[in-house]
């Protein structure tokens, strides 16, 4: 058994410590919350943007609205981040968020604005976003096997010259599947752009450009617009918002110059357009189409309430009733009473004494073995009773004797000597 148990720890210990050496699965899942360390989590991004920006960096749960009407956002200009997968529009969020920009606020969006008032928006800013956020792992495990063409685009920063040097920088293709594009001539100021291989057109089993593998577009994925007296900044690749993009000196580097166009002042994103997946789950389930419905959504509460009554009108017992069973009589005691209520009508004493002496010495017999009926050895039983019981040899004696004479005459016994003889009795019972 003990080599049993031995061994049994022995492997536990062994489990434990391949557990611990083994490399950590990330969640590969787009979160952008301020808790999450996980890779597009932004709990190290926040870290490390509330020790680099001077002015002051936060993160908040307030929709614009509720930022809009903020006393600090009134005394000064701020920077805006908004970084999720679908920015969701409605009246209140569009009109807010255009009236932060008049006041002179910058505001980055990195995100696909979705909703009914997103066409409103391209109209006004006559600029439209696109966002991919879809990553897959096993994607780009299987991509490793093929050229690193297939796996990684370029991104050249074109912005800003008089600040930043024109650069290229290599991302996974994956992490900046974004573009913008404009329907008119507007002030948009490109700041970065993206040279996105396709595949040539194939037609009539021809190549139209025989000698190109692959196509080069080029794309806008990151730019400023003013609008106002601030601006928008636009970067339609929120995974570089996160913890895996800030970690890398090469897209850190990228991030935080799109972060400059913000200017010297404190900066604050909101995750209250953050869609996680119970969120998905809840939109695609079939309860939300009914609830939208009026006639539907009648049905569905009047249907519930149908079932709340149902339980409440059939939740009572439905078996026959137990009956109550009485507590059975004590039969004993009402014998007990019985000869109680004889021996008091007969009235008989002499006959009384003579059982209560016959339960007397049967009680003495069974605890010390002496037997007062037999008279041959009185005084050795005497003595033997006075060293049990403690009491006097004389005053055993006067009792045995007393009792053995009144019983063996026919001389009538009152009901007091009959008392003093039980209470003696009874007394050499509680002393043994």
């Amino acid at each position: 058994m003990r080599k049993f148990i031995i061994g049994i720890i022995i492997f536990l210990i062994i489990v434990f410590v391949l557990q611990l050496n083994m490399p950590r699965q990330h969640r590969w899942e787009p979160t952008f919350s301020h808790t999450d360390p996980e890779p597009f989590g932004c709990m190290v991004f926040d870290s490390v943007l509330c020790q680099s920006l001077k002015k002051g960096y936060s993160v908040t749960n307030k929709s614009i609205y509720q930022i809009l009407k903020d006393s600090a956002f009134n005394s000064r200009p701020h920077g805006l981040m908004i970084v999720c997968e679908e920015f969701e529009l409605d009246s209140l969020t569009y009109s807010s968020l255009l009236k932060l920009a008049e006041k002179g606020h910058h505001v980055l969006i990195a995100a696909d604005p979705t909703g009914k008032y997103s066409e409103k928006l391209t109209d006004t800013l006559h600029v439209s976003l696109y966002s991919y956020t879809y990553f897959d792992v096993l994607r780009i495990r299987k991509s490793l096997f093929m050229t690193e063409q297939s796996l990684y685009d370029t991104l050249k920063w074109i912005g800003n010259p008089s600040l930043y040097p024109t650069r290229e920088y290599s991302f996974l293709s994956q992490m900046i599947d974004g573009n913008i594009h404009t329907r008119i001539k507007t002030s948009l100021d490109t700041l970065s752009v993206m040279y996105k291989r396709r595949m040539p057109i194939w037609e009539d089993d021809e190549i139209r450009e025989e000698k190109a593998d692959v196509l080069i577009d080029t794309v806008t994925t990151a730019a400023t617009l003013p609008f106002g007296k601030g601006k928008f900044i636009f970067a339609p690749t929120p995974l570089l918002f996160t913890n895996y993009g800030i970690l890398d000196d090469s897209r850190a580097e990228y991030v935080f110059r799109i972060l400059s166009e913000m200017g010297d002042v404190p900066v604050v994103r909101t995750e209250n357009y953050i869609v996680t997946s119970a969120t998905l789950n809840n939109r695609m389930s079939p309860f939300r189409y009914f609830l939208s419905q009026r006639p539907l959504k009648w049905a569905l509460y009047l249907s519930l309430v149908m079932m709340l009554l149902f339980f409440l009108f059939t939740a009572r017992r439905r078996q026959s009733v137990i009956p109550v069973i009485e507590t059975p009589k004590n039969p004993q005691l009402e014998f007990v009473k019985l000869i109680g209520t004889l021996y008091h009508q007969k009235h008989d004493n002499t006959d009384l004494l003579q059982k209560k002496f016959l339960f007397f010495s049967e009680e003495l017999r069974r605890q010390t073995g002496i037997d007062i009926q037999d008279d041959t050895d009185d005084e050795h039983t005497f003595l033997e009773l006075a060293k049990i019981t403690g009491m006097p040899a004389t005053e055993i004696r006067d009792i045995i004797l007393t009792l053995r004479v009144r019983l063996s005459g026919n001389e009538k016994t009152d009901d007091k000597t009959l008392q003093q003889l039980i209470d003696k009795m009874d007394s050499i019972n509680k002393a043994l």
